[in-house]
């Protein structure tokens, strides 16, 4: 009996010491792999770069002026982020860690070998990137319970919100500047808004970012087709009414992440996905499928312009001087802003030789003019705090509600806002609000 129990100890010891050995070469499989996918992103970039944005764009500030030492460093720096990055997306923080590398980040390691651009700015963003992951890797958070609204009471609720809105940019005469197409939207924006009081400003970006989109997964989730389409067209409508092409493609990307959240190996469809983008721009630059536009709009307008601006910014106000928020709603006045121009305006004087240009970026540019790397360090610290809350929200939604619903409003914040402006303006505080009043986990646990 003693030597059958010995055997049996042993036996199971040694299934566990297989299967753990079983689990480590998977795990470093995986790493492998997505370092592998980092490094070929990296590649991608830097070609799509050379073929396309130095000879069609160089006159925007996209040169070529390599720097062999920091391209190499830049590759290096890409394949230790990409070993630390998390492996899989386990919770939403894994998500938007990638999603912070892959969007402003790696397209700026691109262009710092390609440009030779400063090296204290961008071991900056390393660092204060690094100082995001330790935190949404070391901190948790506890959600905030609050009465429960149920979702098909809330769905509607939006509806009903979204549309007033609607109605009211109408009732004020907004049909006579509704336009649909994408080629004419910078004509007809100033148009569009400059007959509406200043606090729609505010509100419309909520419609569009929050409340209809909101509005399309909750319908989504509760399988109402004629909602979800009115969720729709109210998209669409605002999209019409305000001239802002985000508007129109908000409620198609929380889809779109939705859907690839919701897969075995949605890290990996995140990856491919990136990659897709590089190859459609390029292959629409090359044979005009789309008369470039793909290209302009996604190689170069979402991910290599932010990239530009950020070391821009850096240029510029490691010169003058920082404001210190004294433009921004958190100083509260107190402090008093030195210039006539607006920061966006104040670069695109200077950069572009055109100050009705409105060159936003994203935190680790505009953190940098508000106090250098204190205040990219700053930010770096908020938004980590943001990513955990999504985190502690686990308990109430499934991951794939808590990054779908908040990828248009945390990539503002990433790469086109300054970050109290997407808090306040881009539906980030609106959303994380509307989280703890209603709970989808028991919606997506019965649809599995």
């Amino acid at each position: 009996m003693h030597k059958a129990f010995n055997f049996l100890f042993y036996k199971t010891k040694s299934l566990e010491r297989s299967a753990g050995r079983i689990r480590t070469v998977s795990w470093l499989s995986d790493k492998f792999l997505m370092m592998a996918g980092y490094i070929t992103l990296y590649l991608a970039l830097f070609y799509g770069y050379y073929v396309y944005l130095v000879p069609s764009w160089g006159y925007y500030g996209f040169l070529w002026h390599p720097d062999w030492t920091k391209i190499i460093e830049a590759m290096a720096w890409t394949t230790i982020i990409s070993w630390i990055l998390p492996v899989s997306i386990r919770k939403p923080s894994d998500f938007y860690i990638h999603l912070q590398f892959l969007v402003p980040i790696l397209p700026m390691l691109v262009m710092y070998g390609a440009l030779a651009l400063p090296r204290p700015f961008m071991h900056a963003v390393l660092f204060s990137f690094g100082v995001m992951l330790l935190i949404v890797k070391r901190i948790r958070f506890k959600p905030v319970r609050t009465p429960n609204i149920n979702p098909k009471d809330l769905q509607l609720l939006l509806l009903f919100i979204g549309y007033l809105v609607v109605a009211s940019i109408i009732f004020q005469g907004g049909w006579r500047y509704f336009n649909i197409d994408l080629t004419k939207v910078y004509t007809y924006r100033e148009a569009a808004a400059s007959y509406l009081p200043s606090f729609y400003g505010y509100l419309n970006p909520w419609v569009s970012k929050v409340v209809f989109p909101f509005s399309l997964l909750l319908a989504t989730l509760t399988r109402k087709k004629m909602q979800a389409f009115l969720a729709l067209t109210g998209s669409v409508l605002m999209f019409g009414l305000t001239s802002h092409k985000g508007a129109l493609f908000y409620p198609f990307v929380v889809l779109l992440f939705y859907w690839i959240v919701g897969r075995k190996k949605s890290l990996l469809l995140l990856l491919v996905g990136y990659c897709f983008v590089i190859i459609l721009s390029l292959i629409d630059y090359w044979l005009g499928v789309f008369q470039g536009w793909v290209a302009t709009l996604m190689l170069r307008r979402s991910i290599f312009v932010p990239a530009l601006l950020s070391f821009d910014y850096y240029d510029f106000f490691s010169r003058h001087g920082f404001v210190y928020w004294a433009q921004s709603k958190v100083a509260f006045g107190m402090l008093s802003y030195r210039y006539s121009l607006s920061i966006p305006h104040l670069i695109g004087l200077h950069y572009f030789n055109n100050p009705a240009t409105g060159a936003n970026t994203g935190w680790l540019g505009s953190g940098y003019a508000n106090a250098g790397i204190m205040g990219m360090l700053i930010y770096a610290i908020l938004i980590g705090g943001i990513f955990l809350l999504l985190d502690a929200y686990t308990i109430f939604h499934d991951q794939q509600v808590l990054i779908a619903i908040f990828v248009a409003p945390l990539l503002a914040v990433m790469v086109s806002s300054d970050l109290p402006t997407a808090l306040l303006t881009h539906g980030t505080l609106i959303g994380l609000l509307l989280l703890t009043f209603f709970r989808t986990r028991h919606l997506t646990t019965r649809e599995g």
